[in-house]
């Protein structure tokens, strides 16, 4: 079994005569360590199914398994622990809290594991630098621009140390420079730490550069 896998994805949203399919029957192997674009037309089912394979969301009909373990079966306790420790999303629109500063941001998420204070801070130093931060630890997310937040969700990501990154139009509000630096850096986190990546996007850099592209129509895998 490959490390993430779904079969049979089926997500309807609404009832009866108003109902609508955003992702259907969709059937997709994802290696460890592979570096997958989900490509598309906006509206079709790209972002619903990251949320199906990150346990965001749950299908309406089918299965998600990670590293063999059907995760569409876990509890809420037991989803909200996997997105504590091994999945990480970087959205669009990343949403810091604003009264803390870019360090306290990136491992808010180790304060809910055993990590004690000064490791959780340590590492934070460490992934920031690691990601083009490291001197401004203590910047504020209003002093940061659109890249430097997607920089930021990526450090998280790393502090986390996700097996799985799941990546959401992350090049969307970015100018074309900015964009390339963030790909790349997406790229460079494939590359050195293996974290299997897995990006939603119809930016034709990103697309380029996937090891591998997968196009979504309706719905539907084309």
């Amino acid at each position: 079994m490959a490390f993430l896998e779904c079969l049979h994805l089926t997500r309807n949203y609404g009832k009866g005569a108003v109902t609508v399919t955003a992702v259907q029957d969709v059937s997709l192997q994802v290696e460890k360590g592979e570096f997958l674009c989900l490509t598309g037309r906006s509206g079709s089912g790209k972002t619903t199914l990251l949320h199906l394979l990150g346990a965001l969301e749950s299908p309406s009909t089918g299965a998600v398994y990670l590293d063999g373990r059907e995760i569409t079966r876990f509890s809420p306790r037991m989803k909200s622990h996997l997105l504590r420790t091994r999945v990480s999303f970087v959205f669009q629109s990343l949403n810091l809290i604003t009264s803390l500063t870019i360090l306290e941001n990136t491992v808010l998420p180790l304060r809910y594991s055993r990590v004690k204070r000064m490791e959780r801070i340590e590492k934070g130093r460490k992934v920031l630098q690691e990601v083009g931060l490291g001197k401004r630890l203590g910047a504020y997310p209003s002093e940061l621009s659109g890249g430097e937040m997607q920089r930021v969700a990526v450090a998280r990501a790393l502090a986390k140390c996700s097996d799985l990154l799941l990546a959401d139009e992350p090049t969307g509000e970015l100018d074309t420079a900015t964009a390339r630096e963030i790909t790349d850096l997406l790229l460079e986190v494939n590359r050195v730490h293996g974290t299997t990546v897995v990006v939603a996007s119809h930016d034709p850099y990103v697309v380029g550069k996937a090891a591998r592209v997968v196009e979504l129509r309706d719905g539907k895998i084309s």
